[in-house]
């Protein structure tokens, strides 16, 4: 209810957004979780390649997440959308921390798109990270992996490290990935349990 009494207010500030302000309209408008708003989607959405040039590595990974948790978190965009933010996201990979392109590789893992020269970038950046990862890292991470059928064991082998020098629980919230991937790991790699 909250969304519709806003509803055209949202229409018409997004074409007066700058990249700060189309990112927190993207958040508010994930986060009101209403099958409704699909039409503010779709203006932010034209909002986001009008100022693609102006987008930085926060506003990419942010209105991504976004765009990954709306209409219930069964995602929105068009691939046309994430074809143009591929060009954007290989430019500055390094930009990015990796907690925020954790939440990039998930999504063009699970949405099955991504070149291949994408999909190369990142898993080169996975593999040359040296930062310790939080879990919710590591479950976008551990999801990509498995979504894409990646079968590297050096990847695989950084995760379990990246789980075991963790010293905090698991959290619920993301526990189905680690569960997950042990199966996983057991079939293409039965020597690392």
């Amino acid at each position: 209810k909250i969304f519709n009494a806003y509803e055209y207010d949202f229409l018409d500030l997004t074409q007066f957004c700058d990249a700060d302000h189309l990112t927190r309209l993207a958040q508010t408008t994930s986060l009101m979780m209403s099958t409704e708003e699909l039409h503010v989607l779709r203006r932010i959405e034209n909002k986001t390649i009008d100022e693609l040039d102006n987008l930085d590595d926060y506003h990419i990974s942010q209105i991504i997440r976004s765009f990954t948790k709306s209409k219930y978190c069964s995602g929105y965009g068009s691939d046309e959308t994430f074809n143009k933010l591929e060009e954007k996201i290989i430019t500055m990979i390094d930009k990015f921390d990796m907690k925020s392109l954790s939440h990039i590789i998930e999504t063009y893992g699970y949405r099955e798109q991504g070149s291949p020269h994408l999909h190369k970038k990142f898993l080169e950046r996975v593999s040359k990270n040296e930062e310790a990862l939080d879990h919710y890292t590591v479950a976008n991470l551990l999801y990509y992996l498995m979504y894409t059928d990646n079968t590297d064991e050096e990847i695989w082998t950084q995760m379990v490290q990246h789980t075991l020098n963790n010293n905090d629980k698991i959290p619920v919230t993301v526990y189905t990935p680690f569960k997950m991937s042990r199966f996983y790991m057991l079939h293409h790699f039965p020597e690392l349990d």
